[in-house]
Protein backbone atom coordinates (compact mmCIF):
# COMPACT_ATOMS: atom_id res chain seq x y z
CA UNK A 1 0.00 0.00 0.00
CA UNK A 2 2.78 2.25 0.70
CA UNK A 3 4.08 1.84 -2.64
CA UNK A 4 3.85 5.00 -4.90
CA UNK A 5 5.95 5.83 -8.11
CA UNK A 6 7.38 8.66 -6.61
CA UNK A 7 8.06 6.78 -3.37
CA UNK A 8 8.79 3.62 -2.80
CA UNK A 9 7.78 1.61 0.42
CA UNK A 10 11.60 1.67 1.79
CA UNK A 11 11.53 5.72 1.56
CA UNK A 12 8.26 5.99 3.30
CA UNK A 13 9.22 3.77 5.99
CA UNK A 14 12.96 5.89 6.30
CA UNK A 15 10.50 9.05 6.26
CA UNK A 16 8.44 7.60 9.03
CA UNK A 17 11.03 6.56 11.02
CA UNK A 18 12.70 10.37 11.13
CA UNK A 19 9.89 12.34 11.19
CA UNK A 20 10.40 13.70 14.82
CA UNK A 21 13.83 14.15 14.56
CA UNK A 22 13.37 15.99 10.87
CA UNK A 23 10.23 18.54 12.80
CA UNK A 24 12.41 18.80 16.36
CA UNK A 25 15.98 18.95 15.16
CA UNK A 26 17.26 21.68 13.32
CA UNK A 27 17.59 21.94 10.00
CA UNK A 28 21.40 21.59 9.28
CA UNK A 29 21.08 18.15 11.26
CA UNK A 30 18.94 16.75 8.06
CA UNK A 31 21.66 15.72 6.41
CA UNK A 32 22.57 13.52 9.23
CA UNK A 33 18.73 12.47 9.98
CA UNK A 34 18.79 11.77 6.21
CA UNK A 35 21.33 8.71 6.74
CA UNK A 36 19.01 7.51 9.51
CA UNK A 37 16.10 6.67 7.43
CA UNK A 38 18.44 3.79 5.88
CA UNK A 39 17.22 0.32 7.47
CA UNK A 40 21.22 -0.84 7.63
CA UNK A 41 23.08 -1.23 10.48
CA UNK A 42 24.78 2.60 9.74
CA UNK A 43 21.45 3.78 9.25
CA UNK A 44 20.09 1.98 12.76
CA UNK A 45 23.45 3.45 14.56
CA UNK A 46 23.06 7.02 13.13
CA UNK A 47 19.04 6.77 14.71
CA UNK A 48 19.88 5.51 17.81
CA UNK A 49 22.34 8.13 18.18
CA UNK A 50 20.25 10.63 17.18
CA UNK A 51 17.51 9.41 19.10
CA UNK A 52 19.44 9.62 22.21
CA UNK A 53 20.16 12.97 21.48
CA UNK A 54 16.72 14.49 20.61
CA UNK A 55 15.61 13.01 23.99
CA UNK A 56 18.37 14.44 26.14
CA UNK A 57 18.15 17.71 24.65
CA UNK A 58 14.83 18.55 22.40
CA UNK A 59 12.52 17.05 24.56
CA UNK A 60 10.90 18.94 27.28
CA UNK A 61 10.77 17.18 30.95
CA UNK A 62 7.08 16.66 31.78
CA UNK A 63 4.92 19.07 33.71
CA UNK A 64 2.56 17.14 35.56
CA UNK A 65 3.15 14.89 38.61
CA UNK A 66 2.42 11.90 37.19
CA UNK A 67 4.86 8.76 38.79
CA UNK A 68 5.17 7.22 35.43
CA UNK A 69 6.62 9.94 32.69
CA UNK A 70 7.21 7.50 30.90
CA UNK A 71 4.45 6.70 28.76
CA UNK A 72 4.18 10.59 28.22
CA UNK A 73 7.23 10.54 25.75
CA UNK A 74 7.34 10.52 22.05
CA UNK A 75 8.32 7.74 20.52
CA UNK A 76 10.23 8.30 17.86
CA UNK A 77 9.65 5.54 15.94
CA UNK A 78 5.71 5.87 16.05
CA UNK A 79 4.74 9.23 16.93
CA UNK A 80 3.21 10.06 20.31
CA UNK A 81 2.45 6.73 22.70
Amino acid sequence: MLDQPQYSADEVAGLQRCFVLYVGMPKNRWKEIQKAEKNTPEGDRIFEKLKDEYKAEYLKPELSSSKDKSSKVADLEYGLN
